[in-house]
Order: structure tokens, then C-alpha cells, then sequence
């Protein structure tokens, strides 16, 4: 289907368009609209613009505007009530079946609605089964040239960052690496969205009245399983502020809207976990948090000489000391003026949540099986170890309990697949050590084999059956799903993707006679439309095979610590501490200031060397 016989189909959209105060870059984006509208025929789009105050030029405006091709609607606050307010009541007034938001300085380009349209179309036609957010692009244009070398390297960096979110966005679908998705889960400017799923998902939180509305709103969809989707219909972004000014007041501004999502609305995700720098990650990016935490107001005149030095030198070395200099220290400077002290901030971060995965627990027959084997000596040296350390199990449905916290050194302790060597390995050993595990099984194997495993040339293995299964339940053993076959589930269709995850579910529970509410991916193999499968399907949990600590983690993207024969058994303890393995801890990652330093040599080297030349040839 292609754009324009999408637009001419039974699915109705309307625009919403928040204003206050630019009355005549909202006439250029209205007539941009008009011109689109006219250009795909059919019937009248409805625009609903909404003035957020009072505002005599938008006013009349509203009067004279007139375009045959756009169905106006005009609503005007009494008071500025911020942007997620006037976006929620233009939801509110619209008729369309879709919802498309533009902000009044953003211009449409050719075919805007009809690629909005069919991206919904499409997708629902693909797999209905899911719902569907269609982001599109943004380009900058008529730019006010910024006024300072300072403000041309923002600009740069904000050209480079949006162009970083939208390939993220194109990526989401296929990209293996979800552990950080939830972070680019974004609603806004030029974003789509079912006008009844809006309404369910109860649109922008009003609180968030200055900042973060659009970040916060595309979390709380990526939680429910909102599929986020790529489309080329493009908007010209009108920005003609001073990107220096902007950026620092945004820097400020999102420290106290983490501050505000994390304290009072108990929202620990990703988006937020910068509250956390100072308590959790890397020794030196604590460090460099802490110290900025303490002494924010030196920061900002270290942050003002660093500006002078890259206007006079043209630095860009000097601008990324600058810029991160300025933006750690209005970050932490705002969280402080929320009230939050230390000791809060200490509290905050509690506890991360420890998940060790192992499959196997015996020896290994050669060195290709050791990452799925860990022999039962090892096995009891890594209880040894943890006992030693002062680790705990923990029981796993407490990752459920949104109102309890981590103890200090608990942890989850998962086993993949449901090897019948769990039975004689580990379950004469669970009150000696206090273990309390979560079993993923293999819902149509049980008592059967790993076949899936027969094609990698690994031996068959039998597996737990399901009168051992009954008897570990009665003692303890929790169990979660592991699909119902074990394939690679990105490489399914719709149908047997489904299959895998709602039958395995279901077949479990009725041998259970319990909820099951925790999925361990096979093989570690998921994307962002395997995770919404997940969601859609009801678990509340899943567990990734890429290793970590979980502080503030997505829930359907848990790291966990692989423990096999392959790990050493003198790094069990480093291991348990970190969530991976010394080499990972130690492995330092050249930072983006060091690789510069070359580039900032180069040119005063280069420069030197011409006029060496220059001179030879003047010699001779």
C-alpha cells in the first residue's frame, strides 16, 4: 500500500498543534499543513490548535485563518498550563482516528499525513496483535546562526544527537541490544499514535509541565509493549533560539524533572538513572558526579573560563570539557534545590538486583559445551563463595513486589532450559545453602531433550519431567517460561512468535497451578518486537543473557552473570560483586575527551609544518 492509497482509506487522522504567543510561525506551519492536506484529496483534515494562555494575536488569527483542505478547531486555556496540558486537550477534542503532534514551529513536508497514515496501516496489517507508535523525522531549518564558536559546536552536537535518535528508531525493531531501549522511547514532535490508545494510556503527565513530558509519556508506552516505528514523514523544525542559553536551562531543568519522576512518581527506569552516577557504574564517572554533587558553584566558574578558552582558541577539546563541566553542575545544582540531600541520594540507589543464570551443573565432555555446563564441584564452590561473601537468595517473586527493596547482597539465581541434573545437583543442596531458584523451562520439552541443541552438534540431554517438576514446587523451586520450543524468536512470524510465548505460558500454568510471570529469551536472542511480544503476552518479567548488575533496569530486559565452566572459579567473588567478569570491569573504554587530544595536536603541528616548508622554499 503505498502512502496515498493509505490516506484514502477508512483511517481518519488529526493534527494537534500547541501554541502560545507565535501567532505567525503557527500561520506558516498551518498553510505548510493546508498545502499537504490539498495535495492527497479526500475529505478535510481536522487541526485542532490549542492556545496555552492568553494570546491576542493567536486570537485573531483564529478569526481570519481560513483553508478548504483543514477542518479548524480553536481552543484557548484561560491560563498557561504547559505543553502536556494543551497537547492532552487537543486529544480530547479530536475526532481522527489517529493523533499526529506538531509543535506550531514545525513546518510539514510533502506527504506528511499520507506517510503517517500508511505506517499505522501497515504495521497493523503485518501483526495486528500490537499497538504502534509512528515516528518521524525531523529536520532542522531556518536556524538563527548562532552567535559564538560555543554555540556552533551546540548546534553541531544536537544536529549529531537527533540524528542518533532517529537511527535508534529505525534500529529498534531488529536491534539485538534492548538493555538500553527504553532510553530512546520518545513521543512528540511528529509522532503518531492511535487516538483510543492515547486515551488509555492516559496521555502527558500535567506535572511535567516544562520538560521531559515527551520522554516520560514514551516510557510509560514502551512499558505497556508499544511498538515504536520508523517512518520518513518529515517536519522542518523552525529553531531559532540561542542553543547555548537553551541547552544550559535544559540541563538544569532535567535534573529536576528526574528528581520529580524518580521521588514522586516513582518512576525508576532508565530515563532517570543519572540520579544514580554518583552511587552506581564506573569508580571514575562516580567520582566525577560526587564531585560536581559538592561543588556545583565552583563548577559553573570552571564552566565559564572553559567558554572563554573555546571562544579564543576554537577548541573543541576545550567545548566538551566545557559542556559536560556546565552540564554536570546545573544537573546536580537543580536536583539540590528539590530538597534532595546526600544521604536521599544514597537511599535512592539502594541495592542493585543480582541475577546469576547457569544451565547445566555438570562436566563439561570438551571446551565448546563449557558455557553451558558448570561442573557440580564448581557448582559448590560458587555456593562456597557466596556464602563466603555474604550473599543470600532471594526468593524471585519479590522482583514483583514494587513496594519492597533489595536487601544488601541478595540475589536471583535462575537455571536455563530444566536439565533433570538440577534435580540430583542442586536440589539436595537448597537448604544446606538457603537456595531459593528460578527454573526457566522448556514448556513443550518437558521431560523430552534439548534438540534444540542437537544442531550445534551438543549431546542430548534429558531434561526435568513433570513429576520432578511438581516435587521441586513443593519445596521452593519457582519456574518461568523459556518459550515453548526454544527457537531464535526474532526469526518468527507473528503467529508462531505468539505461539511460543502465550502456549508455553499457559501450558505451564496448568502444570503449576500457578501464575507464571517470568520468560528467560532463548539463547539470549531478542529486539524491541520480541519484548513487546513478551508484554503483550502478560509476563511481567524477562531475563536477557547479557551480563550486569540491575539498578533501575527495564524489567523485560534483566541482565544476568554467567557463571559456567568457562569462568574461572578465583573470579566468583569479583563476579558476584560487579555482575561481570574482571576483564569487562577492568576493560577501560577510550573516552571521547582522550581521543581528541590527537585531533586539538594536529592542527597547531600541521600549521607549524607548512610554515617550515613555506620557509625551505623561500631558502631555495
Amino acid at each position: 500500500m503505498n502512502p496515498s492509497e493509505a490516506m484514502r482509506s477508512e483511517l481518519s487522522i488529526t493534527v494537534v498543534i500547541p501554541t502560545w504567543r507565535r501567532s505567525e510561525i503557527l500561520r506558516a506551519t498551518l498553510n505548510s499543513l493546508s498545502e499537504d492536506a490539498r495535495t492527497r484529496g479526500g475529505d478535510a483534515v481536522q487541526v485542532v490548535v490549542v492556545c496555552d494562555g492568553n494570546d491576542a494575536g493567536t486570537l485573531e488569527l483564529a478569526e481570519s485563518y481560513v483553508a478548504d483542505s483543514l477542518a479548524m478547531e480553536w481552543v484557548f486555556h484561560n491560563e498557561n498550563l504547559g505543553l502536556p496540558s494543551a497537547r492532552n486537550t487537543g486529544a480530547i477534542r479530536a475526532k481522527g482516528d489517529l493523533l499526529l503532534f506538531l509543535d506550531d514551529d514545525a513546518e510539514a513536508a510533502p506527504g506528511l499525513l499520507c506517510a503517517h497514515v500508511a505506517a499505522h496501516l501497515q504495521a497493523e496489517a503485518k501483526e495486528a496483535d500490537f499497538h504502534y507508535v509512528a515516528c518521524g523525522r525531523i529536520m532542522e531549518s531556518a536556524r538563527v546562526k548562532q552567535s559564538s564558536r560555543t554555540g556552533e559546536f551546540v548546534e553541531q552536537s544536537w544536529m549529531f544527537t537527533l540524528a542518533r535518535h532517529e537511527a535508534a528508531i529505525r534500529a529498534g525493531e531488529t536491534d539485538p541490544q534492548m538493555t538500553d531501549a527504553l532510553t530512546n522511547s520518545y513521543f512528540g514532535l511528529n509522532c503518531s499514535i492511535r487516538r483510543d490508545l492515547f486515551a488509555e494510556t492516559g496521555g502527558f503527565n500535567p506535572m511535567l509541565r516544562w520538560m521531559d513530558e515527551e520522554l516520560e509519556y514514551g516510557a510509560r508506552l514502551y512499558m505497556r509493549g508499544v511498538r515504536f516505528l520508523s517512518t520518513p514523514a518529515m517536519v522542518y523544525h523552525r529553531n531559532d533560539k540561542d542553543l547555548v542559553a537553551y541547552f544550559c536551562r535544559c540541563w538544569g531543568l532535567g535534573g529536576a524533572c528526574d528528581t520529580l519522576r524518580a521521588i514522586k512518581l516513582g518512576q525508576h527506569n532508565p530515563q532517570t538513572r543519572n540520579l544514580l552516577k554518583m552511587d552506581t557504574g564506573p569508580v571514575l564517572e562516580q567520582l566525577a558526579n560526587r564531585a560536581f554533587w559538592y561543588g556545583h558553584r565552583p563548577g559553573r566558574r570552571i564552566g565559564e573560563w572553559l567558554r572563554w578558552l573555546t571562544e579564543r582558541t576554537g577548541s573543541r577539546l576545550a567545548f566538551r570539557l566545557w559542556h559536560d563541566t556546565e552540564r554536570l553542575s546545573r544537573y546536580w545544582e537543580a536536583v539540590q534545590e528539590f530538597g534532595t540531600g546526600r544521604a536521599e541520594m544514597r537511599e535512592l540507589a539502594g541495592e542493585p538486583v543480582r541475577v546469576l543464570i547457569l544451565h547445566s551443573i555438570a562436566a563439561p565432555q570438551n571446551a565448546g559445551e563449557g558455557m553451558y555446563y558448570l561442573s557440580p564441584a564448581r557448582f559448590r564452590m560458587l555456593l562456597d563463595r557466596m556464602r563466603e561473601g555474604g550473599y543470600r537468595c532471594a526468593d524471585p517473586i519479590k522482583l514483583e513486589d514494587a513496594d519492597g527493596s533489595w536487601g544488601p547482597r541478595e540475589l536471583v539465581l535462575t537455571f536455563d532450559d530444566g536439565y533433570d541434573d538440577f534435580y540430583r545437583e542442586v536440589f539436595p543442596l537448597m537448604t544446606q545453602y538457603g537456595l531459593k531458584p528460578l527454573v526457566f523451562l522448556v514448556a513443550e520439552r518437558i521431560g523430552d531433550s534439548n534438540r534444540w541443541d542437537h544442531n550445534r552438534g551438543l549431546r542430548k540431554r534429558k531434561l526435568l519431567n513433570a513429576d520432578q517438576i511438581k516435587e521441586l514446587q513443593r519445596y521452593g523451586v519457582r519456574f518461568g517460561s523459556h518459550s515453548l520450543t526454544h527457537p531464535s524468536l526474532p526469526e518468527l512470524n507473528a503467529v508462531e512468535l505468539r505461539r511460543e510465548l502465550t502456549d508455553s505460558k499457559h501450558r505451564l500454568e496448568d502444570l503449576l497451578g500457578e501464575k507464571v510471570s517470568m520468560f528467560a529469551y532463548p539463547f539470549g536472542e531478542a529486539n524491541r518486537r520480541v519484548r513487546a511480544a513478551v508484554v503483550e503476552a502478560g509476563y511481567k518479567f524477562a531475563f536477557t543473557t547479557v551480563e550486569g548488575l540491575n539498578s533501575w533496569q527495564d524489567p523485560f530486559a534483566m541482565l544476568r552473570t554467567e557463571v559456567n565452566e568457562s569462568v574461572a572459579p578465583w573470579s566468583y567473588g569479583w563476579k558476584l560483586a560487579t555482575g561481570v567478569s574482571p576483564l569487562q570491569s577492568l576493560k577501560v573504554e577510550v573516552s571521547p575527551l582522550l581521543r581528541m587530544i590527537p585531533r586539538e595536536l594536529r592542527g597547531p603541528f600541521e600549521s607549524a609544518l607548512e610554515k617550515w616548508r613555506a620557509g625551505q622554499r623561500t631558502v631555495s
